[in-house]
């Protein structure tokens, strides 16, 4: 795991320190080892730097940049089956001087070209530069576990694990993107490739970028998409052949992620997607597997005992942790430091705190993101269901008027017409909202026309209507959420984290499953071909409760403990120095909230959120 940066120069000279100090701001990303490297042309400049966490190979061999003939890469990630690529390529006539995987992606885009990716099992985001023929190619992973960021102006082009890199670079402007800073506000997090700034852009996972450094431009392919499996026919195969075939990829994908030259753990929840990943990956390996969990002093909210149950029934080296209050209210005022826009899931500070106790045992931690997505697992899922065929029986033009009751503002429910294909991604994007667009407008100083709305895309035509809300969410909540969360709070830690059940050949897999198969209408059973698989292991009297999720008492924390903290931050004076919202729709929202009416929490804490993102990034750089 790994920080990237480089850039192409098409102005003026520019110092050394540039990039050395653009590679610097990533030094959480990878403390092990640092490189840099430029290339001057009498009418361009490109440079690349690297901030290395050492995994694999963790001798001066895999140091980056690395070259091979006229190829240079800068990379973050790992490609999980480079041992099998590298066979290959030896039996091609390579030769191969280090033991990473970095050298075998080089050889391999040697040999094989841009088709080389299709080859990978692994999360990756890396660089090839070809000096040669004046060109470069920037690669993001099938379902984006790895972030890339990218900008260009007319004096050339940047690009960056994380936003904070491009503050170092002089030519750099910091322009807010106003559509972008409202979709934060509407869902708590902005969607791809949109940033919050004007110019930025991120690399959708599953694509490539493609810059031809002669003519000064670029193009942008996708080399996967999970869609085409979600419109595939269904597979005609029984329940049990099923099952028998996806624990046999569950168990390739899990050894694979085992693959390391430095202690591996497992962050153990206690629920159905943590307890499979625990207990496959114990059954291989010889040695007790650690795992870790968080809990908090709010028994509430604390579910660490049942990933105690678990690790005690696997016999695993378990280590848990609390979250306590004093913990929690430290890591508030940095959020800024590491989410470098604007980013309010709330989860993101329990999995801080986690990550940071994780690396004292370990520098590898296996999570288990995407069960839901793609097993149909969330709470949400089987309200659409329900829902949908409730109001269904009701008329074919009936509005679902009480699928869930928004905030006490907006004076009305929202509605979702059945008649619509769209129908389900409706409720979805009803879900995800936190506001309505009108709301927006009125807490905006500038009138937002139109806010983006990725869940409608006609790119989802095609799908049936419960696998195209598990595709809207793969692609859309998935990456630009729950992964942006992972990466960015390990890596505070410096710690790796892997995620196995994103293996591609999982979910491509499952994509073509029929939908009974994830959700057991009969019995309401969510996940359920996971589950059964899970139940192999674990008895079903163990896992069989109520799904919650992984978040703070957050609610009760900003009207107490740091009611004084939000009052100052979200002062006047304070949102006066962008103007960018409504201060007294703020200051009477926050008065209610103060009095108890938590229709205003997520208003508060957004705004909290934002507010320190733009006091560390827009006044202090």
């Amino acid at each position: 795991m790994c920080g990237i940066v480089g850039y192409i120069n098409f102005s003026e000279a520019l110092p050394q320190e540039v990039i050395y100090n653009m590679t610097q701001m990533l030094h959480h990303r990878g403390p092990d080892d640092y490189g840099v490297k430029s290339f001057k042309n009498f009418s361009y400049e490109v440079a690349l730097g690297q901030k290395r966490l050492s995994i694999l190979d963790v001798s001066a061999d895999g140091h980056q940049p690395m070259q091979y003939e006229h190829y240079w890469i800068v990379y973050n990630g790992e490609i999980y089956n480079f041992k099998e690529i590298k066979e290959k390529l030896e039996k091609l006539g390579h030769q191969f001087v280090s033991k990473s995987d970095t050298e075998v992606i080089l050889h391999a885009f040697k040999e094989w070209g841009e088709q080389t990716v299709d080859q990978f099992i692994g999360m990756f985001a890396f660089m090839i530069y070809n000096e040669k023929k004046e060109e470069f190619y920037i690669y993001r992973d099938r379902a984006g576990v790895k972030p890339l960021y990218y900008y260009e102006n007319d004096k050339g082009f940047m690009f960056a694990s994380e936003l904070k890199a491009f503050h170092k670079h002089p030519n750099f402007k910091k322009e807010i993107d106003l559509d972008a800073m409202a979709q934060f506000f509407k869902y708590e997090f902005i969607h791809a490739p949109n940033s919050i700034f004007k110019n930025v852009k991120k690399l959708l996972p599953g694509h490539f970028l493609k810059y031809d450094i002669k003519s000064n431009s670029f193009t942008i392919h996708q080399y996967w998409n999970v869609l085409d499996f979600y419109k595939k026919p269904k597979l005609k195969v029984t329940y049990q052949e099923a099952k028998a075939h996806l624990k046999v990829l569950m168990k390739d994908a899990f050894k694979l992620r085992m693959v390391s030259d430095v202690p591996v753990g497992v962050f153990l929840s206690g629920g159905y997607d943590s307890s499979i990943v625990t207990a496959i990956i114990q059954e291989l390996e010889s040695q007790k597997l650690k795992t870790f969990t968080i809990g908090f002093d709010d028994k509430k909210y604390d579910e660490s005992k049942y990933a105690k149950e678990v690790a005690d029934l696997l016999n695993t080296d378990h280590h848990s942790f609390t979250c306590t209050d004093k913990e929690a209210l430290s890591i508030i005022p940095k959020l800024a430091d590491y989410f470098d826009e604007p980013f309010a899931d709330p989860s993101l500070i329990p999995t801080m705190l986690l990550s940071q106790r994780t690396e004292e045992k370990v520098k590898v931690s296996l999570s288990a993101d995407g069960g839901d997505e793609i097993f149909y697992g969330y709470n949400r899922y089987e309200k659409i269901y329900k829902y949908y065929y409730k109001m269904k029986r009701l008329g074919p033009f009936t509005k679902v008027l009480s699928f869930i009751k928004r905030k006490k503002f907006t004076d009305k429910f929202y509605a979702a017409n059945i008649s619509n294909k769209n129908a389900t991604v409706e409720m979805l994007d009803i879900h995800h909202q936190k506001y309505k667009d009108a709301f927006i407008n009125d807490l905006f100083v500038e009138k937002i026309n139109k806010l983006p709305n990725n869940f409608t895309s006609s790119a989802y035509d095609d799908i049936d209507k419960f696998h195209r809300i598990l595709a809207v969410d793969y692609t859309t909540y998935l990456p630009d959420n729950i992964l942006v969360k992972v990466d960015r709070a390990t890596m505070s830690a410096s710690l790796e984290g892997r995620e196995p059940l994103l293996d591609h050949r999982i979910v491509e897999y499952a994509a073509q499953l029929p939908i009974e198969y994830l959700f057991d209408v009969k019995t309401k059973t969510k996940k359920h071909i996971l589950r059964d698989i899970c139940h192999d292991y674990l008895h079903k009297d163990l896992m069989s409760r109520k799904k919650t999720g992984f978040t703070p008492p957050i609610v009760t924390w900003l009207r107490t403990e740091l009611k004084e903290f939000v009052d100052c931050t979200l002062s006047k004076e304070e949102l006066n120095k962008h103007g960018l919202l409504n201060i007294d729709l703020i200051e009477k929202a926050k008065e209610d909230y103060f009095e108890g009416n938590d229709n205003f929490y997520n208003l508060i804490w957004n705004t909290l959120v934002f507010q320190l993102w733009y006091n560390k990034w827009m006044l202090n750089e």
